[in-house]
């Protein structure tokens, strides 16, 4: 099953077509996959033509719900993992699912991944540049404080916003394009 989830328009004019395969290489999906489902990208030219394809996940279920342009002409493309660090994800597991981002290269190389969560279940659902220089992340949690997760838990499932500050990111991380 292959599924798209977000379309992003690139700087030549294409679109980077996000979304989650379980599929293996067959038709005209080239990149294999690591786990359950995957995190699957496809960068496609403003006629529709495919340029590259690439998998990024671990050996469990890996969700896409978020894609941003970066100020390199990369990208970031996220969502939320069950995986451990396995297949190219080098980010270890903190609970059961964890908010999880991967910055890709224009070529669709994978740069660097991040996983934040706590012991339990963490799911994100959006992301926004900021204008320090920085990111939020929102989504759902049902994590008490665990892991690199700081707030409490109120209910069965809270919302949790998490805040990235560029000196936070890995080196070499660029700013997102606001």
């Amino acid at each position: 099953t292959d599924l798209p989830a977000r379309i992003q328009s690139t700087p030549d004019g294409g679109y980077l077509v996000a979304g989650e395969s379980d599929s293996p290489v067959s038709g005209n999906k080239t990149a294999g996959g690591f786990g359950a489902r995957d995190l699957w990208v496809v960068k496609i030219d403003a006629t529709g033509s495919r340029i590259w394809d690439r998998a990024y996940g671990g050996n469990s279920n890996d969700e896409l719900k978020v894609v941003a342009s970066t100020s390199d002409g990369g990208y970031l493309v996220g969502g939320s993992t069950q995986s451990g660090a396995s297949g190219n994800k080098s980010a270890a597991a903190l609970g059961a699912s964890d908010f999880w981002l991967v910055k890709i290269d224009a070529s669709g190389a994978r740069q660097w991944d991040r996983a934040f969560g706590g012991s339990g279940v963490d799911y994100l659902f959006a992301t926004r540049a900021t204008s320090d220089g920085g990111l939020m992340l929102g989504g759902a949690s049902d994590s008490g404080v665990s892991a690199t997760k700081t707030a409490p838990k109120f209910g069965l499932e809270d919302f949790w916003v998490v805040k990235l500050l560029t000196r936070e990111a890995p080196v070499g991380a660029p700013a997102l394009l606001v």
